[in-house]
């Protein structure tokens, strides 16, 4: 029975300051919508945006080592930090199934959900002058809420997803309970065509 993988993409480029607690936030971000188990919530506030967590030492562990996996990684790209540096984390999500095997039954992981965050680490930028401009510091009034940064974007494309017929639909049916994840989840880092 041949299934459907669904693959959501996730774009972002940052500057490498900050790229580590993106990046950890995005990987938090989509567990939170896609562990269907008891967990505690909180937040995590990363360029102007509030991003939802799971605060769970097991996920929270896992996210942390596939960043620092994934920083590694990156180190390891020729041209020191004067280049743009590529990278991707996925985020798996599988289903068990019962397998025919000749004349038993095994158990195999059958992904439904996939999601593929694209990263670009810009190299440093120069350091800007201390250019003073008087009619900088004038405060502004309007009436317009600010225009929505590339982050809330992100969360809004991570929103849009999870909630649309498409996203609900590809959830196979939760058969057990009391865990935080009834599914088998993997978080893997990929540096070019290498999977670390």
């Amino acid at each position: 029975m041949a299934t459907q993988v669904s693959s959501i993409p996730i774009n972002v480029t940052l500057d490498r300051p900050q790229s580590k607690d993106v990046v950890r936030a995005l990987l938090h971000a989509v567990l939170f919508h896609r562990l269907f188990g008891t967990i505690k919530p909180q937040t995590i506030d990363v360029l102007d945006v509030t991003f939802p967590g799971v605060a769970d030492p097991d996920i929270e562990s896992l996210i942390n080592s596939k960043v620092e996996e994934f920083w590694r990684a990156l180190d390891t790209i020729p041209g020191g930090n004067g280049v743009t540096k590529k990278g991707q984390m996925l985020i798996i999500l599988s289903e068990k199934r019962q397998k025919k095997i000749w004349f038993s039954m095994a158990e195999e992981e059958v992904p439904w959900e996939q999601w593929i965050i694209n990263i670009e680490i810009l190299p440093p930028r120069p350091q800007a002058s201390n250019y003073y401009s008087s009619s900088s510091t004038r405060p502004t009034f309007t009436k317009q809420p600010p225009p929505p940064t590339p982050m809330d974007q992100v969360l809004l494309q991570i929103l849009t997803h999870v909630s649309s017929a498409k996203g609900r639909d590809a959830v196979p049916p939760i058969t057990t309970g009391g865990v935080i994840s009834p599914f088998p989840l993997k978080v893997e880092v990929r540096i070019g065509d290498q999977m670390i």
